[in-house]
């Protein structure tokens, strides 16, 4: 690290990592794959990876930083690290204009998300705001918020509708522990001795045959049910 560094550190913290992009120097994202650095300006949003360089008149104006991942910032020595610096955020650029290509904007989030989710892990993607996001692209949050939705709801299983549904013996109910309550007796002329009711129970509604093996109950039975 040489002396015309401000910083002689890796600096690490989005504060930090913000105090030194407005100070002017020309610094140089440090990390490994699948890690960046959103910066956030006035208008729009930048993607910085890897290597590209960050600060200078790229960043001077710049109002919020957001790391992708564990990323620091550190000076380039030399002046080849420099201008290596200097390409490397052009090819960021480049990859974030990618997406861009299409007026359409429903289409600019659904590139810009396929982008992301190719290159960083996809738990750091989500856990990214719409609004941060929808900077990156030119698009609104809202847009990006109905593609979001929709990869929800493609990821999500679809029923089956050939497979019946698995029964629930909590929600069947105990014939002997929960007995049925009073059927509404259904009597029919043609087979005295046979009467159709209907148990109901809590979760059940059948229909069972009774016979009477003796007819001195049937006739109370009957004789009650008139009564009432």
């Amino acid at each position: 690290m040489t002396d015309q560094a401000l910083s002689h550190r890796p600096i690490t913290q989005p504060t930090d990592i913000l105090n030194q992009l407005q100070s002017g120097q020309l610094l140089r994202v440090y990390g490994r794959r699948g890690n960046a650095l959103i910066i956030v300006h006035r208008h729009h949003a930048e993607l910085a990876g890897p290597g590209a360089a960050v600060g200078s008149v790229f960043d001077f104006d710049c109002c919020r930083v957001i790391p992708i991942g564990r990323v620091s910032i550190i000076y380039p020595e030399s002046s080849a690290k420099r201008q290596q610096a200097c390409a490397m955020r052009q090819r960021w650029i480049r990859f974030t204009q990618k997406a861009m290509e299409t007026y359409v904007p429903l289409e600019r989030a659904q590139r810009l998300l396929i982008l992301l989710h190719k290159y960083f892990a996809p738990e750091l993607i989500d856990s990214l705001s719409d609004e941060v996001l929808a900077q990156l692209v030119g698009v609104l949050p809202r847009t990006i918020e109905m593609v979001r939705c929709v990869k929800r709801q493609e990821a999500e299983p679809t029923p089956n509708p050939s497979q019946k549904p698995t029964p629930n013996p909590s929600l069947e109910g105990n014939w002997r522990q929960n007995p049925p309550l009073t059927p509404p007796w259904k009597g029919t002329v043609e087979s005295p001795d046979e009467k159709n009711f209907t148990t109901i129970n809590e979760n059940q509604s059948l229909v069972h045959p009774v016979r009477f093996p003796c007819p001195h109950i049937e006739k109370q039975l009957w004789n009650w049910q008139d009564a009432s």
